[in-house]
């Protein structure tokens, strides 16, 4: 798979999650060469996949490579979050995120870890797509009705039902 191939899958995935978890609107999602987010030096900033929520924006850098990332590949994403965070993203949460499909240098992890970017180890599209819907419905809540009360039919032991207790 080449680079872009990975961004165009990401950002189907992304969209097809996004719009069927968040309720986003398909075009809220973008990826490829012509997603371009201003930062707050005036630098537009290619990001590979991109997803704009009511209060949540999702910022995922992908790499397709050979190699492991180095860790400063991770500086200059975190770079590119900051100054976006400071000129787009002021109101929103900035959730950022780097993909590879190699794995990761251990000052990679460092780094990440003190910016507050996700970093997921992606072997397969099904492996990428589960990681993927896990942090993005990590902040959705599911609710249910609870009752404390119940009815239950009482059988003796020929079969012949008792009263309902409850």
């Amino acid at each position: 798979m080449t680079s872009n191939e990975y961004e165009e899958v990401t950002g189907q995935i992304a969209r097809s999650i996004f719009e069927q978890v968040e309720g986003v609107k398909s075009e809220s999602v973008a990826y490829g060469k012509k997603n371009r987010w201003r930062g707050a030096s005036g630098y537009n900033h290619q990001i590979d996949v991109s997803v704009r929520g009511v209060q949540d924006i999702w910022l995922i850098e992908c790499k397709c490579w050979k190699s492991k990332v180095r860790p400063e590949s991770v500086l200059t994403f975190a770079a590119r979050i900051w100054d976006i965070r400071d000129g787009q993203a002021r109101d929103v949460k900035l959730h950022p995120s780097l993909i590879t499909t190699r794995g990761f240098q251990p000052g990679a992890e460092i780094l990440a870890r003190f910016f507050g970017i996700r970093l997921d180890y992606v072997n397969s599209l099904n492996e990428f797509l589960i990681r993927f819907k896990q942090a993005i419905l990590a902040g959705v809540t599911d609710s249910f009705v609870y009752s404390d009360e119940a009815t239950v039919a009482v059988r003796s032991a020929n079969g012949n039902p008792g009263a309902p207790k409850t």
